[in-house]
């Protein structure tokens, strides 16, 4: 896990795009993912395989409350 603690990051054109191979020793990963999540801004769009009932998907549900919040995802099994 400790080769996956450092975030690749490229540009594709004028896009900035980060990648984070998970798990990682730390947990830093999803610590990045939950700070993305509240600062999203008009919408959340995500995508997540298994990830528990205390998945970030909780989080995104929670903005989807908002007003002019758009979130929509897909994920695979709630276990």
């Amino acid at each position: 896990m400790k080769g996956n603690d450092q975030a690749h990051e490229f540009c594709g054109g004028a896009a900035k795009v980060t990648i984070w191979f998970t798990r990682t020793s730390d947990g830093r990963d999803m610590d990045v993912l939950k700070k993305l999540i509240a600062g999203a801004k008009d919408s959340i769009l995500f995508l997540m395989f298994t990830p528990g009932p205390d998945g970030l998907h909780t989080l995104a549900a929670d903005r989807a409350n908002e007003k002019n919040m758009y979130v929509r995802g897909v994920v695979s099994t709630l276990e």
